[in-house]
């Protein structure tokens, strides 16, 4: 078996474990002599940066683990951190769709965007709406 952790650093995690092992030297170490295990995870990875990480998977790769998004939703708190206002439960305020590049998109991820800030459509660092 050979498994293969692509994503973010939920897989790489080595600099938020110092006084313990990281999650691939865990996995390692659960597989001993059985199997394989690479990290092509990076610490700090939004979605559109995992993709890119295929194009390494080894050959004898059979098994492959994906975590993403973490960091886009933190780059992205803004939105979900802003207050909701008006009546009806804080209704207030218009929804969107957007494609993952921040663009609406018909059938898209729908994103809140606040009644008092209806002109949001950006933010530092957000790749879900990028500057």
């Amino acid at each position: 078996m050979h498994i293969v952790l692509a994503g973010d650093s939920i897989f790489d995690n080595g600099v938020y474990v110092p006084d313990g092992p990281a999650l691939i030297d865990v996995l390692r170490g659960a597989l001993g002599n059985s199997g394989k295990a690479t990290l092509l995870a990076v610490d700090g990875s939004v979605s559109i940066m995992v993709p890119p990480q295929f194009k390494d998977i080894p050959k004898d790769a059979d098994r492959l683990f994906i975590s993403s998004g973490g960091n886009d939703a933190l780059a992205c708190r803004f939105v979900i951190d802003a207050p909701a206002s008006g009546g009806a439960g804080g209704q207030a305020g218009r929804t969107e769709r957007c494609h993952p590049a921040g663009n609406p998109a018909p059938g898209g991820p729908r994103r809140r965007v606040p009644a008092e800030r209806p002109g949001l459509r950006q933010g530092p660092g957000c790749p879900a709406f990028p500057a």
